[in-house]
């Protein structure tokens, strides 16, 4: 990867019972979602709030060391509380003592300027798609949001990850192939940092239970949204509802993901605040 100036770059581009939401509020508790045991399960960590002190306890749960170019990639940037806004950013570079990287929301993928990143299934999409600019960044930050009111009645990690860095006729080529497409994408992007060494996956609830979740396993951390925002359905809370057939495609994404070896659908909620 090419090496330019320092500087962040901001795009705004299983069934949880209720003891499970309970089980959050107490720092340093666990629960394990889907028939699982602890060896088998990828780590999902959770934190109550939505603020800069919350979002640097996941960084340090994670505990990645996080250096050369950074890109933010960011769908999160809204009103409301499950958003992040522009100045608890901004406080969290402070904390992580990345002050001297600038932010631009204006810096966006040139979908004039595009790279192909190879693909593990060639059957679904020949390559991936993606803008230029990905090739000067040597560490990705993905903070994304559950959307629950979008078409696609979910969005989650797989989706930005896949979607997030695409030019247009990568976006065109995901949205032709399907789920399967998306999870295919989402793993070229992945295996493009190293196999997920130089990611980062963070995705905001903005719940009563759960602020920010967030995990090396982007299948675990979207299967974990996805198990949350059923759990609130079922519970007949009708300002977290999304539609029925955005959550079916994001479970078939999920499922594919797992099947080329992305993640694992598995998972340990973890909550350290």
């Amino acid at each position: 990867m090419s090496a330019i100036r320092r500087r962040f770059s901001l795009w705004v581009a299983a069934l949880f019972m209720a003891c499970s939401f309970m089980a959050c509020k107490g720092r340093g508790n666990s629960v394990e979602g889907s028939a699982t045991t602890a060896a088998t399960a990828s780590v999902v960590y959770a934190t109550t709030q939505v603020t800069p002190a919350a979002l640097k306890d996941v960084f340090d749960a994670l505990d990645k060391k996080i250096e050369g170019h950074v890109f933010v990639n960011l769908s999160t940037i809204s009103n409301g509380d499950s958003s992040l806004t522009a100045e608890q950013l901004s406080q969290l570079t402070q904390k992580l003592n990345l002050d001297s990287m600038a932010f631009s929301q204006a810096d966006v993928p040139d979908i004039f300027s595009e790279m192909k990143i190879p693909v593990c299934d060639t059957t679904v999409i020949s390559y991936h798609r993606v803008g230029q600019f990905l090739a000067h960044y040597d560490f990705l930050i993905n903070i994304g949001s559950v959307d629950r009111y979008s078409g696609d009645g979910f969005g989650g990690m797989l989706q930005m990850t896949s979607v997030g860095v695409a030019t247009a006729n990568g976006k065109t080529a995901i949205r032709e192939g399907g789920p399967k497409a998306m999870a295919v994408a989402a793993k070229a992007v992945h295996d493009y940092y190293l196999g997920g060494k130089q990611i980062i996956y963070i995705m905001v609830m903005g719940d009563k239970e759960y602020g920010i979740l967030a995990s090396e396993d982007p299948v675990a951390l979207d299967q974990a949204c996805l198990d949350i925002v059923r759990s609130q359905r079922e519970s007949g809370d009708t300002t977290k509802v999304c539609d029925p057939e955005g959550l079916r495609k994001a479970e078939e994404t999920i499922a594919w993901a797992e099947k080329i070896n992305l993640g694992c659908k598995i998972y340990k909620l973890e909550c350290i605040n």
